[in-house]
């Protein structure tokens, strides 16, 4: 499971995209069969994608993330556009801080027997850092579309 962040966009752009240059002209047929919503033309069979503005975290990272920068730790939300402003400047102001206050998780390892051995990597200061500027990046991006972002 991800939790994405995007940039609240009334039309996301759209791009056509050919199967052959996608997954090679030999599973080009392949593809082509399994999707009722292709087409073709003089290129070959091609599909529609959109393409969000976005980034992706394990809802893990996510979550610290959220906390970080005072939003509510829920699967889904929204920030408006006249709140970005005080939301970049809260991340530049914890990107420009060593002290990670508690939003970071050391790595784990939990073995119970008869279950599935689980490693959780952790979340250092420099993780939640790249974590941030990649927000900061999404928070750019809708301040100039002069729109809110929302994360699901």
């Amino acid at each position: 499971m991800s939790i994405g962040f995007y940039v609240n966009v009334a039309e996301v752009p759209v791009e056509k995209v050919y199967y052959k240059d996608r997954y090679g002209s030999c599973l080009e047929d392949l593809f082509y069969e399994m999707d009722p919503m292709a087409e073709k033309d003089e290129g070959g069979y091609y599909f529609l994608e959109q393409k969000f503005i976005s980034e992706d975290f394990c809802n893990a990272n996510a979550r610290l993330i959220l906390q970080a920068l005072g939003l509510p730790d829920e699967d889904c939300g929204s920030v408006d556009a006249h709140e970005l402003p005080a939301l970049r400047r809260r991340i530049i102001r914890l990107l420009n801080t060593d002290d990670d206050t508690g939003y970071t998780r050391d790595a784990s390892v939990q073995q119970e027997p008869g279950y599935p051995t689980m490693v959780g990597f952790g979340y250092s200061e420099q993780d939640l850092k790249d974590g941030l500027t990649r927000v900061l990046r999404i928070i750019i991006k809708a301040q100039e579309k002069g729109t809110g972002i929302y994360w699901a």
